[in-house]
């Protein structure tokens, strides 16, 4: 039997590392995000956001991935975690249009920055398609806030349809925006 390199050992092991990279990708980004979770349930999220950053960056596709660092980079508030909240969401909603997630998690931080019509718009789209109350009630408080009393009385009354108690309703006397 004949010794082979180290040279040789070497490249083999990376030719085998980057071809299993390649075939199993995605269950890779998966792990990163499973011990992105971990990293944030134990309050680390400084480590959590570079966990979904590699995730994200080893699978572009996906919207878990996509979903928990836009989510994970809104929480810390500031003007700059917003913007790439959102900008995060956005990339992602270019390959999965109308995911309710991603539009929620994009809708939470232009709200967050202020940006009341855009934050309607996709509220208004993920309640459409989930039927889902709280995204019907915060699409139009948001269209309140954003000045558009006719938006925010439709997005009130598809709210209403969906069983919210009028006592949330953007138009309670005595409620301030």
């Amino acid at each position: 039997m004949t010794d082979i390199s180290i040279a040789r050992r070497i490249g083999i092991a990376a030719t085998a590392t980057f071809a299993c990279g390649a075939i199993f990708h995605s269950q890779l980004s998966i792990a990163l995000v499973t011990r992105g979770d971990t990293a944030l349930a134990s309050g680390g999220v400084s480590r959590a956001t570079a966990y979904y950053e590699r995730a994200l960056r080893l699978d572009p596709s996906s919207k878990v991935a996509a979903d928990r660092l836009a989510f994970c980079t809104f929480e810390t508030h500031s003007e700059a975690s917003l913007l790439r909240a959102a900008a995060v969401a956005s990339a992602a909603l270019r390959e999965h249009p109308g995911d309710a997630d991603l539009l929620v998690d994009r809708a939470l931080s232009f709200q967050a920055l202020h940006r009341f019509g855009e934050a309607t718009a996709d509220f208004e789209r993920a309640a459409t398609a989930t039927h889902d109350r709280r995204y019907a009630i915060f699409a139009a408080w948001d269209a309140r806030r954003a000045g558009d009393t006719r938006r925010a009385r439709r997005l009130w009354k598809f709210a209403s349809s969906l069983g919210v108690p009028a006592s949330l309703s953007p138009f309670s006397r005595g409620v301030r925006s």
